[in-house]
């Protein structure tokens, strides 16, 4: 089933949980710790479900307090199946979103890991990464022509495209509150953008932000760039991170880490 990209968009109509900007990360309270018998590519969170990207096998895994629940994916041009599953990302009405960029479709399921709707990405050439935004906004990275293009859920056409001669291999996208951001593991930095497209900065490591303030993971552990401090710090190095929506989310091998983040007021 395909559907235009408004109703695709309204359908996902909610509001992500909002903290005051002039709030300063302090301290991680560890709520989930999960292991798993696969590589975890990537693990996004919601209250209700983990949803883990397993990209060796073209699988999603969906857990529960720690157990698994159910899985798709697989190779295959099935409603459940994946020619090359490249990215996931956080719905906003208890679901999530997929990315299969052999197929240059996005499709959507619910938290349980039932087939919702898809929408293909024709206008991309080979679309990679992406996220989704709190105000219903696709941003969408095409590894060919190394742009990123933001989709307003208000319009069926991309609104616009910005990162042309300054981005290159795309290992990560987020969108927090306040920013873009994008991660080159090749090259170990992180350009942020504003969520116009305007370059905002260029920094060495992977960089998240929690409002205003930047987080960078340093291999072992992440560390506050305001206060100093180290956080979560592990005997294995953590190869995926992410913040969204308070919740920081850690992953090696065979192990994740989601963690709510703990603010106070700045002084």
């Amino acid at each position: 089933m395909k559907i235009s990209l408004l109703l695709f968009l309204v359908i996902s109509a909610c509001s992500y949980t909002n903290f005051s900007d002039n709030h300063i990360p302090d301290n991680f309270q560890i709520i989930e710790n999960i292991k798993c018998d696969f590589t975890a590519e990537k693990c996004i969170y919601s209250p209700y479900r983990q949803i883990i990207l397993a990209k060796e096998d073209n699988k999603i895994h969906i857990f529960q307090n720690g157990e698994k629940q159910n899985t798709i994916g697989g190779f295959g041009f099935g409603q459940n199946n994946f020619s090359n599953l490249s990215d996931i990302c956080l719905g906003l009405d208890d679901s999530f979103f997929t990315l299969d960029n052999v197929q240059k479709i996005i499709k959507k399921f619910d938290l349980n890991g039932k087939f919702i709707a898809e929408f293909s990405l024709e206008n991309f050439s080979n679309p990679t990464k992406f996220d989704f935004s709190e105000n219903g906004n696709f941003c969408i990275f095409d590894d060919d022509t190394k742009e990123v293009s933001i989709f307003n859920f208000m319009a069926i056409e991309n609104s616009f495209s910005f990162g042309k001669f300054q981005l290159s291999n795309i290992t990560q996208l987020t969108i927090s509150q306040q920013f873009i951001t994008v991660f080159d593991g090749n090259l170990n930095n992180t350009i942020c953008f504003n969520k116009m497209g305007q370059f905002i900065s260029k920094t060495d490591g992977q960089i998240e932000y929690f409002g205003y303030h930047q987080l960078r993971l340093k291999k072992y552990f992440i560390e506050n760039l305001t206060l100093e401090k180290k956080f979560l710090v592990s005997s294995k190095i953590w190869h995926f991170f992410q913040i969204k929506n308070n919740f920081c989310v850690l992953a090696n091998q065979h192990e994740i880490v989601i963690a709510k983040i703990i603010s106070r007021l700045e002084k």
